[in-house]
């Protein structure tokens, strides 16, 4: 495509590679260059509340995890390795909501070649906060446990690499391809199932299942989102009426600033009691 315009256009004027949902039917963009992208960071179309859901949350978690990085008691008690292991969830977190902005702010370029580009980077994005998110629990897990927590990280380690090349692949970002990339990232997230499994055998079904709560709360936060996109509710039902504010995908957003959230509180939990559930004394 060469040719662009300023005007929101209807779901059916645009090229078939742009339509994504059916059930918006307005206020999509089809706009030139990059630039004309982003100064619509300052007007109003069906992307504005994705746009604005992650740029908001990534700033906000930025300045909190780099405020708590600097002042907060608990990261000058703490070893060097477990600040660089918070250090490493909090950018994957971060970078997460930086490619998802990017891709909703670029998703209304009439190049077709740089919006599949930034599709795959929103993928990227999502791919390295389940795998960062994973390893934070198995690095607390078996805190004391070198062999058995490196194998752990290791395997997450290798799942973060294909699900960072899965996304460059031509096939995985068809349309009709949707809930195979969906059931593609449940079963990255499932993964980290083994690490429950395995901390309940060796230490019991209710402290393990104490000391996950806040990852509960991050993994229930997700699967709303996953449910609510997946299912495209409201918009399925009400076609048009949520074009600009209420879709799926603005709620998805909202899911999955609150499972980040609830997963930083899981980080500084885990560090606080790192010896305690790992049963460290048990090892001395």
């Amino acid at each position: 495509m060469s040719f662009g315009t300023k005007r929101l256009l209807l779901y059916d004027e645009l090229p078939a590679p742009w339509q994504n949902n059916k059930y918006i039917l307005s206020g999509y963009r089809f706009l030139d260059t990059a630039a004309d992208c982003w100064y619509s960071l300052f007007y109003v179309h069906n992307e504005t509340g994705n746009i604005w859901t992650h740029l908001l949350g990534f700033i906000l978690l930025l300045s909190i995890g780099i405020y708590e990085l600097l002042y907060s008691e608990l990261m000058t008690k703490i070893p060097i390795r477990d600040r660089i292991v918070f250090l490493i969830f909090l950018v994957a977190a971060c970078k997460c909501l930086m490619c998802s902005t990017v891709w909703h702010t670029l998703s209304g370029i009439n190049n077709l070649k740089v919006y599949k580009q930034v599709a795959c980077l929103d993928y990227v994005g999502i791919s390295v906060l389940i795998c960062a998110s994973i390893m934070l629990c198995e690095y607390y897990a078996f805190y004391c446990d070198d062999a058995i927590r490196n194998a752990y990280m290791a395997a997450t380690a290798s799942l973060a690499i294909m699900g960072v090349s899965m996304p460059f692949q031509a096939w995985f970002d068809h349309h009709e391809r949707r809930w195979l990339r969906i059931a593609f990232f449940i079963a990255l997230a499932s993964s980290g199932a083994i690490i429950i499994i395995h901390t309940s055998l060796i230490r019991g079904i209710f402290q393990t299942f104490g000391w996950l709560t806040p990852v509960f709360k991050s993994i229930g936060c997700y699967v709303a989102g996953v449910i609510i996109y997946g299912n495209q509710f409201p918009e399925r039902f009400w076609p048009g009426r949520f074009d600009k504010l209420g879709h799926s995908h603005q709620f998805w957003h909202l899911f999955v600033c609150g499972g980040i959230w609830y997963h930083y509180q899981a980080a500084l939990q885990f560090a606080s009691f790192r010896e305690e559930f790992a049963q460290c004394s048990l090892k001395q």
